[in-house]
């Protein structure tokens, strides 16, 4: 059988109210009961144009965001290449600015003008990949913390983001606090156990190894076949004693 280390095994693997009146009151309190029908009426005018200008925006907020992603893609393509068509990988400099221009400064705009929104919250994960590639961690984590999370799957890879970022830069009790936050988030189930694992490390690198063999058991509860389980089954093997 295969022997791993520890730097082998912790290397990344990878959302009636009752409304029933009797006939005989409605006739008593007729004009009760149309005066209420036209607030109805009105305030569900009001909710459906709300609910109709929300979409617009979140509409004409992620046009632009693929209008960047675009640009993004083919930048970032040049620097991959793609043998396929044969076309050789162009060196990068380094330099972000030099690399991609002005894309981050577009995605930081778009966060900007709409936190809560989708959009938002797709551009601060490709951007936090930007920045993160280029050794600008805490611009990552300043970026996805601009997000304001909501219960959707999108704000669940954010706040899986965000606390992973703020792990490498060694702030294990905030990212913490972050899982905690995202395992709060009922579209976020299926993440859970390997969110569990993360946090295992975390107590690890804290030295609390009695929670870290907490987090690493329940993270084999779920599926004791997934790759997650057996991982998590790994890393309570090599717990100190």
């Amino acid at each position: 059988m295969k022997k791993y280390s520890k730097d082998d095994l912790k290397s990344p693997d990878l959302a009636t109210q009752e409304l029933q009146q009797g006939f005989s009151w409605t006739v008593r309190h007729s004009k009760l009961v149309l005066s209420l029908i036209f607030i109805f009426v009105v305030v569900g005018a009001g909710i459906s144009l709300y609910q109709a200008l929300t979409q617009k925006k979140e509409s004409e907020l992620q046009e632009s965001y693929f209008k960047i992603e675009k640009e993004y893609l083919q930048k970032k393509e040049l620097f991959a290449g793609n043998p396929e068509a044969g076309k050789a990988a162009v060196k990068s400099t380094g330099d972000l600015s030099q690399d991609f221009g002005d894309l981050n400064v577009q995605f930081e705009k778009l966060i900007q003008t709409s936190p809560g929104s989708k959009a938002a919250a797709m551009s601060a994960l490709v951007l936090s990949e930007i920045y993160s590639n280029y050794q600008q961690k805490q611009k990552a984590a300043d970026v996805l913390g601009q997000v304001k999370a909501s219960s959707d799957l999108l704000s669940a890879l954010v706040l899986d983001r965000k606390a992973g970022i703020q792990a490498d830069l060694g702030d294990c009790k905030v990212a913490l606090k972050t899982w905690d936050e995202l395992l709060s988030n009922k579209s976020a189930g299926f993440m859970s156990s390997e969110v569990k694992v993360k946090k295992g490390l975390c107590f690890e690198n804290m030295k609390d190894f009695s929670q870290a063999q907490v987090m690493y058991k329940q993270a084999m509860e779920a599926d004791k076949n997934s790759t997650v389980a057996k991982t998590a089954e790994k890393y309570l093997k090599l717990l100190p004693n």
